[in-house]
């Protein structure tokens, strides 16, 4: 069980001839509980790891993942994925790709289309959430995150949290 918010607090000036106009910006999306089990707003499983990308590319099967207890998780839904791209130099982009993200409109995808990419940039972060319905994990079909560090051999680490059931 537990409770996933995002949050985004800051200003925006802009100076006029007189003045400075300032835009205050404090945001906090509705909190979103998880309890345990299959249903909308639940998960049974974890897995959460810091990994070191150092290699081109490496291959996260949602099938056959290895949790923190050392229990091979096969996950059937995913609900929500946060992947932080802890590189720190100009360039080191984190390429997020596989065919888990592929989708239609029967078979819906995180991002949809076909051979979707998405890039997270030095320090950045990626969230998908969707607690009510979640994403399908299809065996050997739709079960694979792939990571690519897109400045090789330079490597670096990024942090992935993964929500989801498998039961």
């Amino acid at each position: 069980a537990g409770t996933a918010t995002f949050g985004l607090v800051g200003s925006y000036a802009k100076a006029s001839d007189l003045s400075t106009i300032l835009e205050a910006l404090n945001y906090t999306s509705s909190p979103v509980s998880y309890t345990s089990g299959p249903g909308s707003n639940q998960v049974d499983a974890f897995y959460s790891d810091t990994r070191t990308l150092i290699a081109t590319a490496e291959n996260l099967d949602l099938n056959a993942i290895v949790d923190s207890f050392g229990t091979t998780l096969n996950f059937l839904k995913m609900k929500l994925i946060f992947i932080k791209n802890k590189a720190t130099a100009t360039g080191q982009y984190l390429q997020v790709s596989g065919n888990f993200w592929d989708g239609d409109t029967s078979s819906l995808g995180p991002l949809g289309g076909t051979s979707p990419v998405a890039y997270i940039g030095p320090g950045g972060s990626f969230l998908w959430d969707s607690p009510i319905d979640g994403a399908t994990v299809t065996n050997t079909t739709k079960d694979t995150i792939t990571l690519t560090n897109t400045v090789p051999p330079a490597g670096f680490a990024y942090d992935i949290i993964l929500l989801g059931t498998i039961t």
